[in-house]
């Protein structure tokens, strides 16, 4: 692997890279608690929630065909909770978990002239935003453009063919060897792990 400097386009993971998870999911577990007790008709959506994470090598629009099946939902009634705790809820709480030493090395490759990237396999334009990150592109593995989730390396492609860049000028960042180190490694792209 070169010197982070030596590199024209950086890919970064964002959950578990750019924030802390654990303390985020124990926020958002006391919430979402919180939220049923007071919504007991609700207390489905915890179980409907566990069983998307459980499904996420599986692509977008196939989760959420399963779930509607399996709990006898709309569709859109799926996409709403799934929007709702795991993209809106969660905000407030990420700027507290944010990763400050890596968003600063980020922020000084940037400034001497490398391309950030986020690439997450979640919605991650809001995040990107509330974490105060500076980038040249978000993407998001369930984009229709991708619809490939890590470690399928049609994203890495798709950023590659955006930034007119190759896999020897790309490193990627993430928290996870067995998803984006193995993303980077099947496009030929060098990989740094970081937690």
């Amino acid at each position: 692997m070169k010197h982070l400097s030596e590199y024209a386009l950086i890919v970064v993971d964002m959950d578990g890279t750019l924030y802390a998870q654990p303390p985020l999911r124990l926020c958002m577990a006391f919430e979402l608690g919180a939220h049923h007790l007071l919504n007991p008709r609700r207390i489905g959506d915890l179980s409907l929630l566990r069983e998307y994470r459980a499904l996420l090598g599986e692509r977008e629009h196939a989760k959420i065909d399963k779930l509607a099946a399996r709990f006898k939902r709309h569709p859109d009634d799926v996409r709403e909770i799934v929007r709702l705790w795991m993209e809106e809820r969660p905000l407030k709480w990420i700027p507290r978990f944010r990763n400050r030493s890596l968003i600063a090395r980020l922020e000084r490759l940037k400034a001497a002239g490398a391309r950030v990237v986020v690439f997450s396999d979640y919605p991650a334009e809001h995040k990107t935003k509330v974490i105060g990150l500076r980038v040249d592109g978000v993407y998001c593995a369930t984009d229709a453009r991708i619809d490939a989730p890590k470690p399928d390396p049609k994203g890495l492609e798709i950023i590659a063919t955006d930034f007119g860049a190759g896999p020897e000028e790309m490193l990627v960042i993430g928290d996870r060897p067995e998803k984006d180190g193995a993303c980077a490694a099947r496009f030929g792209a060098d990989f740094l792990l970081h937690r």
